[in-house]
């Protein structure tokens, strides 16, 4: 097996005066007395050669052993003060590329503490791959688990796993990484990576290659139990989607490898494809057919319920055109029965930071607006809130909104409460457009939206936000106010 002593390595622990001559990063796996030029054809590649005999007797022969070495890949030359070499061997050397060890030592002593070297390091090297293969045998591994494990092992080094998009999931990424070794993942989206970087490329070698590499069934085998779960139940994606928006759209370390194990994108921006069924739908049976629509489209890299409808995540990596998402959607349902009559609604483009859950909610009303029509696409960003929330109510749902903003309607002798939240839920809580569209000062809108929020009426709350805005809309309209009129 390959070791990680380097030229350098074998210097600096042979204890000897040495003269070192040529590049010192070639790899050294053996240790082997020549005393004749033949048996310099019988050396095996990365093998420190120390000669002794006839062959080091001569300057002619040293140099001849050197360029035989050379063609044999041999990592150095070792020969010893008394040798007869001369300062054309040290320019031979340079010129191969080949490393010559000048030592102050008789040629047993030195080739004796070279192979005692080479055996240590093997020896350094056996115990540090027994060390990892029992951490990741005997632990219950998670991203974050197998790069402290990584850590702990290999000091030297700096791990980080990413997704298939370059994505951190646990570690922390560098420039240029030394290493790379391949991490299956069970989704379309391609194989993680774990990387491995270093103050210097002597500290990466192939010991630490064959440790990374330890990591990788593990690593595998958490991420298929996370793609079972997630398939074989809803609460597994749903509850992920509860933390992304949670999260507003900027996940930590334990949600981001939950994220990577499902596929999903783990860092925005992101587009939301929201599914509504028709009604009287059997919900269990909708939701495995989303799923199973889902895992057959490269486009598609998740599914969660919300709400009263399924919402497909879309990374958005490349711009795609209305005609292009209409297509992913006739694409979705076709062959299956329980989507043929589902209507879907596209969010907008949300960039990484932003909250998730104003997308969400267009994503969903622009589906009920389609299902309220003829169309089966409706794309959130353009039927606005004040032509969408109208199309969700049923008659008669004035009493409805009435009661659901009653504080609100108590307090607000002159309607300037319910037209601030209604045009702050219009404008996605922008306060320097809320102020422009009211001809106002934003802290006038700032003290004005804390007023309604010490009502018990938080238009912040995700779970609130949609029957708020509904609800302020009807009311507005009842009133007979322009839409967003100051």
């Amino acid at each position: 097996m390959a070791r990680s002593l380097t030229v350098a390595d074998l210097v600096d622990r042979l204890d000897l005066p040495v003269v070192l001559t040529g590049p010192t990063d070639a790899q050294v796996a053996g240790v082997r007395i020549v005393d004749g030029l033949d048996a310099l054809h019988l050396v095996e590649p990365a093998t420190a050669v120390v000669l002794t005999g006839a062959v080091a007797a001569e300057p002619w022969s040293v140099d001849l052993a050197v360029r035989i070495a050379w063609e044999r890949a041999a990592s150095c030359v070792v020969v010893t003060s008394a040798d007869a070499h001369t300062e054309a061997t040290g320019a031979l050397a340079v010129r191969l590329s080949i490393a010559v060890l000048s030592v102050d030592a008789a040629p047993l002593d030195a080739a004796v503490r070279v192979a005692t070297i080479v055996a240590a390091d093997e020896a350094s090297a056996a115990g540090t791959l027994s060390a990892a293969a029992r951490a990741f045998g005997t632990a219950a591994i998670t991203p974050k688990r197998a790069i402290a494990t990584l850590q702990k092992t290999l000091p030297a080094l700096r791990f980080a796993l990413v997704d298939a998009r370059g994505t951190t999931i646990a570690g922390t990424q560098g420039a240029a990484p030394l290493l790379e070794v391949a991490v299956p993942f069970p989704y379309r989206a391609g194989a993680a990576r774990l990387f491995a970087y270093a103050e210097r490329a002597g500290q990466a070698g192939v010991v630490a290659e064959q440790v990374m590499r330890l990591a990788v069934p593990p690593l595998t085998a958490w991420a298929a139990l996370r793609r079972l779960d997630d398939l074989r139940s809803t609460a597994a994606s749903a509850e992920v989607m509860r933390e992304l928006i949670a999260a507003d759209g900027a996940p930590g370390g334990r949600l981001r490898a939950a994220l990577a194990a499902q596929g999903w994108p783990i860092a925005g921006p992101w587009r939301f494809l929201a599914l509504l069924p028709a009604p009287g739908a059997d919900a269990e049976s909708f939701g495995s057919a989303v799923l199973r629509a889902g895992s057959s489209h490269r486009a598609v890299a998740g599914a969660a319920p919300f709400r009263d409808a399924w919402v497909l995540v879309l990374p958005e990596s490349r711009a795609r055109s209305e005609g292009q998402l209409a297509a992913l959607v006739d694409a979705l349902v076709t062959g299956e029965e329980q989507l043929a009559h589902a209507t879907a609604g596209v969010s907008a483009v949300v960039a990484e930071g932003e909250p998730l859950v104003n997308a969400l909610d267009a994503a969903l009303a622009a589906a009920k607006v389609a299902r309220a029509g003829t169309d089966r696409v409706l794309f959130g960003d353009r039927i606005g809130p004040a032509a969408a929330l109208p199309a969700l109510l049923p008659d008669g749902a004035l009493d409805a909104a009435r009661a659901a903003l009653g504080p609100l309607l108590e307090a607000d002798r002159d309607g300037t409460l319910l037209l601030t939240l209604t045009v702050a839920l219009d404008h996605s809580d922008r306060p320097a457009v809320v102020a422009s569209v009211l001809g106002v000062h934003r802290n006038t809108v700032a003290a004005r939206l804390e007023r309604v929020r010490s009502l018990g009426i938080d238009p912040g709350d995700p779970q609130q936000r949609l029957a708020i805005h509904i609800a302020a809309r009807r009311l507005l309209d009842a009133r007979g106010q322009a839409a967003g009129s100051p």
